[in-house]
């Protein structure tokens, strides 16, 4: 209905038209009641990547710290849910049935304490799931992989981005390629998948830069990788680079938003030494040369 969902975190909710869009000052995340996932046919969610299924999706915590370029996640505010909370939703998912859980924090291995009280809570609770985690490659102790592994996580997933250390500076990435390679073979040494996400084509990147990154990608022998073409997202610093270098200018977002079906992406992309087609070359290739969610299965 065009009311949104009655009483949802009544603490400063509005709504707005007819598309049950609900704006809230809460950000307690431990004050939101659970999601009732029986409420959708659960069993229909099979993931072909997760070990186990149904699998569903969960929060644990909100928003970064880290001031990367191409990212507008540091303008939410920093929230992390206390573990026992967390635990407790993760066992109420259990008990209907549900075989996995893709945790869709930001940065989940932020709080290394917090890290340790939810793999704890969980073994001493024997609550048997297959989980993943969103990571960075300097958020990661050694401790780690092998705790979670033993309470039921099977990989962990980071932000890697680029393989020349001179995009990863503009990125603001704060670590470099030698940093990566570590922590990769961390994770994988303790018996996890491990995955990752790279952008090609930054901005100031050549063919050779782009070749470099697939060519990472591919070394790295990640279990899979994804890849996307840099785009000038906004509220973020790369795209007011672009509009302060006349890269960009007006509000195309805004205007994709009123109408999607009159602007192409190709329109937001980065990159202005490549044409559209070009861009799509780099991206199959870099999908002909490492496992993706597009060839998962296939040897590579």
């Amino acid at each position: 209905s065009g009311e949104g969902i009655e009483n949802c975190y009544v603490q400063g909710n509005s709504y707005s038209g007819n598309y049950c869009t609900v704006h809230s000052k809460e950000y307690e995340l431990d004050r939101f009641e659970l999601p009732d996932r029986e409420a959708v046919p659960f069993n229909s969610y099979q993931i072909g990547f997760c070990p186990d299924n149904p699998t569903t999706t969960m929060v644990t915590s909100m928003g970064c710290p880290f001031r990367c370029a191409f990212c507008d996640c540091h303008n939410q505010n920093l929230q992390m849910r206390i573990a026992e909370k967390v635990v407790d939703e993760i066992e109420a998912i259990q008990k209907i049935g549900i075989k996995s859980i893709l945790f869709q924090d930001e940065l989940f291995t932020l709080k290394p304490e917090r890290v340790r009280q939810i793999c704890k809570n969980l073994i001493e609770r024997k609550i048997k799931i297959r989980w993943s985690v969103k990571s960075r490659v300097d958020c990661m102790q050694p401790w780690m992989p092998e705790l979670m592994k033993e309470a039921g996580c099977f990989n962990i997933h980071f932000g890697i981005e680029s393989g020349n250390n001179a995009t990863l500076a503009r990125m603001k990435k704060g670590y470099n390629t030698d940093k990566i390679q570590r922590a990769v073979q961390m994770v994988k040494a303790a018996g996890l998948a491990c995955t990752g996400n790279f952008m090609l084509a930054y901005p100031g990147e050549n063919e050779i830069d782009i070749r470099n990154t697939i060519a990472f990608a591919k070394g790295l022998s990640l279990d899979l990788a994804q890849f996307s073409i840099t785009l000038d997202l906004p509220k973020t610093e790369l795209f007011d680079d672009a509009v302060k270098s006349g890269r960009r200018y007006g509000n195309p977002w805004g205007e994709f938003i009123k109408n999607p079906e009159r602007i192409d992406l190709v329109e937001m992309f980065s990159s202005e030494l490549f044409t559209p087609e070009k861009l799509f070359d780099f991206l199959d290739e870099a999908h002909k040369c490492t496992k993706t969610l597009y060839n998962i299965g296939e040897s590579k």
